[in-house]
């Protein structure tokens, strides 16, 4: 549900966003265009007033002056500057604009120039403007528009000039100053602008509200429907259909997908039904093997017993021979090696045996607690013989206090002496074979480690099935039960057995024995 939540407040705010920036924008250029259109207005005016200001002053020094009449007999001659000077006095009074003359350079104060007007002449001499304007705001808060147009000396002005022995150094010698109100005019820009504002708002949430509901009803509704059905397929509820009736598009859209989940339900079920005939031919398959692994294991069985009959007859034969033959040393020879060949015999046909009995579970163990450091150490006294005869040397770490653990003392001896034995058989000439023992808190681990060739990591878990040989393990003897032999042991009495690679490249043989008898047996 949060996932839709968010999703909806994203398509809400991106509907939000392109709807504000077209609007905003819309807005600011319609404010920018009634500014600007209001400002040409007053500039027009403003320079329609400094024309007839102009062509009046030039006609009036073409005149040579007017006269105008003062009283019932007299007269007075107006000049253009008595004329621009009348005419500022009266529209003040009357009019709502005011009128200003400025000259650049003079010594009267009434038409010294201000900041803006001395700027304003230095452009225009230069030819870079032909008027100019600014908005300004007076002491009392309100706002003019002030325009300033350039005061040319023509030839019309000589007649005035000369007589009065002024002498115009510059074409431009001065300025007409405009001041209209702008505080109406400027008022109504931002009248209209909140107005605008108001409609794009009102209009902005309408558009939202148009668009959220069609989003809403056409995308987001069938959306749902589609996420909620999925949601139930992916439950497992297959039976499950939906219904979009919004438009013939979603139309489609559903069809579709009912029909995969159709296609869906069929493919289960054919899995099902393909699923159901494998796990019939696996339990089929399961107790041939079983079946088969029992005829195996009989096999095995009563050949072995069958086996130990004329070995131990073979056996006491060649013992009778061996004392009949006392003095001759080259019948002796071979009566030697039939014991020898007959003794490996003997050993396999043993392994055979306790493989058999341990793999049908007929083994018949007898629990009872044993000091495993005995156990160890009798193993080894066995086999001292053979690591003699090898030259290889044991070393063994036990703790000082007994470790006690639950177990058949002949199948741990077994377990032992096939480990000890394959260790004292792999080690090269003068290495050591090392048998550690280590308790902790509910268990002891004993390590058997030989500086043999090692077993390549691949077969550390293949080197406990039966009859497996690890690779460059064939020229050794033995049929490979060693160790299968081994695992089933430890398996009895619930332990574990592994197989790494030691310090110096060996073998390490790692068993892991319970000693809390009472919670494993």
């Amino acid at each position: 549900m949060g996932r839709k939540i968010n999703i909806r407040i994203k398509i809400l705010v991106g509907l939000v966003a392109i709807l504000m920036s077209f609007w905003v924008s819309f807005l600011s250029w319609t404010y920018l265009q009634d500014k600007r259109l209001s400002i040409r207005e007053l500039d027009h005016q403003a320079l329609g007033i400094y024309h007839y200001i102009v062509l009046s002053r030039r006609w009036i020094a073409k005149q040579a002056g007017i006269f105008i009449k003062e009283g019932e007999d007299s007269y007075a001659l107006l000049t253009p500057t008595e004329f621009t000077r009348e005419l500022a006095d009266y529209s003040q009074r009357i009019l709502p604009f005011s009128i200003d003359i400025s000259i650049a350079e003079t010594d009267n104060p009434e038409f010294q120039p201000g900041e803006f007007e001395k700027k304003a002449m230095q452009a225009f001499s230069s030819g870079a403007v032909s008027h100019t304007w600014t908005i300004y705001e007076k002491k009392n808060g309100e706002k003019e528009f002030w325009f300033v147009a350039p005061l040319y000396f023509t030839n019309e002005c000589n007649s005035c000039h000369v007589k009065s022995n002024e002498i115009i150094k510059k074409a431009v010698f001065g300025c007409i100053s405009i001041k209209l109100p702008a505080e109406k005019i400027l008022s109504s820009i931002k009248q209209r602008f909140l107005t605008n504002l108001f409609l794009f708002l009102t209009t902005l949430f309408l558009a939202v509200v148009f668009l959220w509901a069609m989003l809403t009803k056409l995308v987001l509704t069938p959306l749902d429907k589609l996420s909620q059905i999925a949601q139930k397929v992916r439950e497992g509820d297959l039976k499950a259909r939906v219904k979009i009736g919004v438009s013939p598009e979603w139309e489609s859209v559903a069809e579709s997908f009912n029909d995969m989940i159709t296609a869906i339900e069929e493919q289960n079920v054919r899995l099902e039904k393909a699923v159901e005939d494998a796990v019939s031919r696996l339990k089929i398959t399961n107790e041939e093997l079983k079946k088969a692994n029992a005829y195996k294991s009989a096999f095995f069985s009563n050949i072995t017993h069958d086996l130990k009959t004329p070995i131990t007859a073979i056996k006491g034969a060649s013992e009778i021979l061996a004392k009949k033959l006392q003095g001759n040393p080259q019948l002796l020879s071979y009566v030697d090696i039939i014991a020898r060949n007959v003794q490996k015999l003997s050993k396999m046909v043993q392994d055979l045996l306790i493989c058999a009995k341990l793999e049908s579970g007929r083994s018949d163990l007898h629990f009872e607690e044993n000091n495993i450091c005995e156990v160890i150490e009798d193993s080894i006294l066995m086999l001292m013989p053979i690591a003699w005869d090898k030259e290889v040397k044991i070393h063994y770490s036990v703790p000082e206090k007994p470790v006690l653990v639950k177990s058949d003392r002949a199948m741990i001896d077994q377990l032992f002496t096939n480990l000890i034995s394959n260790a004292i058989k792999f080690s090269p000439k003068g290495e050591t074979v090392d048998v550690t023992l280590e308790v902790m808190e509910n268990k002891c681990k004993i390590f058997v480690e030989d500086a043999g060739p090692g077993i390549p990591e691949d077969d550390w878990e293949k080197v406990f099935q039966k009859f497996y040989r690890a690779k460059g393990a064939t020229s050794q003897e033995g049929m490979g039960l060693g160790l299968a032999i081994s695992k089933f042991i430890v398996d009895a009495h619930k332990g574990e057995i592994r197989v790494s690679r030691s310090k110096r490249g060996g073998t390490l043989v790692t068993v892991t024995l319970p000693i809390k008898s009472s919670e494993h047996f």
